[in-house]
C-alpha cells in the first residue's frame, strides 16, 4: 500500500534512509559516520524537515511496515529528494510504484516534469532512472553532510514516461 507519509512515519522514513545510505555509499562516507553519525544526523533532519501542502512524501508499507518512501519538494520543476526501498525489498518494482504515485501526486498538482541529484557511483540508482525515462542532464558538486560527493542529474522534461505514458 502506498500513502502520504504522516509525522509518526518520519522515525521510521529516517531508517530507511540510513539503511539505504549504509549501502550506496560505503564508499563515498567514512565508515565510522555510516556506523553511527549518519543516524543521527538522518533522525534529526527528518524530524525537523518542513513538509510544504504542494510537496509529495509517500511511503510504501508492506505487511504494516514501511517498506520504502519518496519524497518530491514542489518547484519549478518538482525536485525529487529521495527514493529509498528497504534494501531486503529492492528489485521488486516497490521503486517503481513509488515514483509512478508520486508522479500521479505532482500531476494533480498541475506540475509536469521533475528532476533529482543521485551520487555519481550510485550507478546502480542511475539505471534504474533512465528505466524510468530520466535524461542525465548535467554534473556537480554535493554535501552529503559535510562530505563533498560529485553528482549526477537526472531530468524528466515531462511526467509522461513516470507516468507510463
Amino acid at each position: 500500500m502506498i500513502r502520504p507519509a504522516r509525522d509518526s512515519d518520519r522515525p521510521g522514513i529516517a531508517a530507511l534512509q540510513v539503511a539505504s545510505w549504509r549501502l550506496a555509499y560505503a564508499g563515498e562516507l567514512d565508515p565510522a559516520y555510516l556506523a553511527a553519525g549518519l543516524a543521527r544526523d538522518l533522525d534529526a533532519h527528518w524530524r525537523d524537515q518542513p513538509i510544504g501542502q504542494q510537496d509529495v512524501v509517500l511511503v510504501a508499507e508492506e505487511d504494516g511496515e514501511l517498506a520504502g518512501f519518496i519524497a518530491v519538494w514542489d518547484g519549478a520543476p518538482p525536485h525529487i529528494d529521495n527514493l529509498h526501498v528497504d534494501p531486503a525489498r529492492r528489485s521488486r518494482g516497490l521503486g517503481a510504484r513509488l515514483m509512478r504515485a508520486a508522479a500521479r501526486a505532482m500531476a494533480e498538482r498541475g506540475r509536469d516534469g521533475a528532476h533529482l541529484w543521485v551520487v555519481s557511483s550510485n550507478t546502480r540508482a542511475i539505471a534504474f532512472y533512465r528505466r524510468l525515462g530520466g535524461k542525465i542532464s548535467g554534473q556537480k558538486q554535493i554535501d552529503l553532510f559535510g562530505t563533498p560527493a560529485p553528482a549526477t542529474r537526472i531530468d524528466w522534461p515531462t511526467l509522461a514516461p513516470l507516468l507510463g505514458r
